[in-house]
């Protein structure tokens, strides 16, 4: 393979990116960074060199290479000079049977603690009278807590780090692909060639008798359904959603993450459904 993949992601962790997208079009395929709400094209390669790319990013991710009609989605470790990336790949396939993917940087590994993150957990703060420390103990309460916020801006880090603060207790998350590592939660992938299911993956939670469980998006009634048979069942879910509408008339605290000038990020609670 000609085009350098490895200098590619270090640029990019040098820089602060987010997401990489590789992007066909008629007779070559553009390549942007992502860095909070800017996104700028920083090459163009040849069709054979991006597909070349993706066929490699796709065999290092485990992906089935040679499938391109169906979108896929998978994560990764990329051994660079300074450390080890963790990414998030998605792939999708046009009209014109060319094959796209986005690259979600989950930083350097913190080999500390094993978990992938951008932001510590200073760089969030409330915007009413709480102080920062009482974030920690938001989730330390039996419920549903419910992260919105717009694509890329940091729920699942979110979710992770505040997670991490309730280790005393069984841990255990369930997502289509895990994006935040982290040695101290049992983190379980859905699959459902082999019944692996968000359904059958909650009753394991139960039968483990874990205090919490992280349910990585609700944006499907299927995964809604997961998020309300955890609680009833009487575990603290944390989710992560697109879309709050789906949680009208249940139960649940509301964490809405939004950013500040600077790249911070800031927490606002509010409760929501009716008990």
């Amino acid at each position: 393979m000609n085009y350098d993949v490895k200098s590619l992601l270090q640029s990019a962790v040098e820089k602060g990116v987010q997401d990489i997208y590789i992007i066909p079009r008629r007779e070559r395929y553009d390549i942007y960074y992502r860095i909070e709400e800017e996104r700028s094209m920083i090459d163009q390669i040849s069709l054979d060199s991006g597909a070349e790319v993706i066929s490699h990013l796709k065999f290092v991710a485990g992906m089935m290479v040679g499938e391109k009609r169906r979108s896929q989605l998978a994560t990764c470790d990329y051994q660079l000079d300074t450390g080890v990336v963790g990414l998030r790949l998605s792939t999708l396939c046009d009209c014109n049977h060319k094959e796209s993917m986005v690259l979600r940087i989950m930083s350097l590994k913190d080999d500390s603690s094993g978990v992938y993150n951008h932001y510590c957990l200073n760089d969030y703060i409330f915007t009413g009278d709480k102080h920062l420390s009482e974030l920690k103990d938001v989730i330390k309460h039996n419920g549903i807590y419910v992260i919105m916020g717009e694509a890329g801006i940091g729920k699942t880090t979110l979710a992770n780090l505040l997670l991490t603060e309730v280790k005393e207790h069984m841990v255990m998350t369930i997502e289509d692909s895990v994006e935040v590592r982290n040695d101290d939660f049992i983190q379980l992938v859905v699959n459902p060639a082999i019944d692996m299911t968000y359904d059958s993956l909650v009753n394991l939670c139960c039968r483990y008798n874990s205090g919490y469980v992280f349910i990585g998006e609700t944006n499907t009634k299927e995964q809604l359904e997961a998020v309300k048979k955890a609680f009833y069942a009487g575990l603290t879910v944390v989710t992560t959603t697109n879309d709050s509408r789906l949680f009208e008339g249940i139960p649940h605290t509301g964490l809405l993450l939004e950013r500040t000038p600077g790249n911070g990020r800031k927490v606002q609670l509010n409760k929501g459904g009716k008990l």
